[in-house]
């Protein structure tokens, strides 16, 4: 990112494959919504399935309630249904808090003001942090349905029983890149926008 010299920053993970016209497309939308900080695509599974890439703002208790037994409970279950946003539309463009950082569209404005991604965080949480840091610099972030990328998706750091998956490498940097994002944000409320 520091080396490229375009008006967009196309971060894009090994594991996605390019749609013909999708890169044109989210160029296009970030041509017609000049507020716009970040934008990323609809992801799709290989089966044409769509993944959920983008989430509300986590409370505190939201990787609690993910990765223990807490999360079964009917309270914790509409509290993540919430985060995951569930039950939002997939299939129109809106704004959200934050996208998976597997694809984004970032406007070199934006990184010139607020900077790159917060090395701090390895893997894990980064996307989160900059979506979060775009709204705070007055940058709008973006979920565009009508431009798809197919996304080989592997949750590492969830794979198998929460006690076991500690024992795992990924599972362990997420967790520890977790510690690190509410440290850094602790107390302070997550910026609203429209």
């Amino acid at each position: 990112m520091r080396k490229a010299s375009g008006e967009f920053l196309l971060v894009m993970n090994p594991d996605v494959a390019i749609v013909p016209g999708s890169l044109e497309g989210m160029v296009e939308f970030m041509h017609s919504h000049s507020d716009a900080g970040i934008i990323g695509p609809r992801l799709i599974n290989p089966d044409g399935s769509v993944q959920h890439s983008c989430r509300h703002f986590p409370s505190l208790l939201v990787p609690l309630y993910r990765r223990t037994f807490i999360g079964k409970l009917p309270f914790a279950r509409r509290v993540l249904a919430n985060y995951l946003m569930q039950n939002w539309d997939h299939n129109r463009d809106q704004q959200v808090d934050w996208l998976f950082g597997a694809a984004l569209l970032i406007r070199r404005s934006l990184v010139e003001k607020i900077g790159l991604f917060d090395e701090r965080f390895f893997v894990y949480f980064e996307d989160l942090d900059l979506c979060r840091r775009s709204w705070e610099a007055g940058f709008s972030v973006w979920y565009v349905a009508g431009v798809e990328l197919v996304h080989y998706h592997q949750r590492l750091s969830a794979e198998g029983p929460a006690l076991f998956s500690l024992f795992r490498k990924a599972t362990r940097i997420h967790l520890a890149s977790g510690v690190k994002y509410y440290a850094k944000y602790l107390g302070a409320k997550p910026p609203r926008h429209a």
